[in-house]
């Protein structure tokens, strides 16, 4: 799921119509047309990169079995994607 979601979010960057984030002033800003953009769809990749890495050594937890593994991923994105999205 996470590797998906990365790979999707490589598509919104290339788009650079949607998901860039807030106006900065660092050198990898992205131009938006009309100002600097953080852009936020190539940190959700690689944050999600990062998380597939730890669910891949995490998926044969005893603990991680019947569903709480689906459970500990869809919790780490929304964390992710908040902290995109609102920091």
């Amino acid at each position: 799921m996470a590797l998906a979601i990365a790979v999707g979010r490589v598509g919104c960057y290339l788009s650079l119509e949607d998901g860039l984030g807030k106006p900065t002033g660092l050198p990898w800003g992205v131009w938006n047309g009309e100002y600097l953009a953080h852009p936020a769809p190539l940190y959700d990749v690689a944050f999600n990169l990062l998380w597939f890495l730890i669910l891949i050594r995490l998926r044969d937890h005893p603990w991680m079995q019947n569903g709480n593994l689906l459970k500990v991923g869809l919790a780490g994105y929304a964390v992710i994607r908040f902290f995109i999205e609102f920091a």
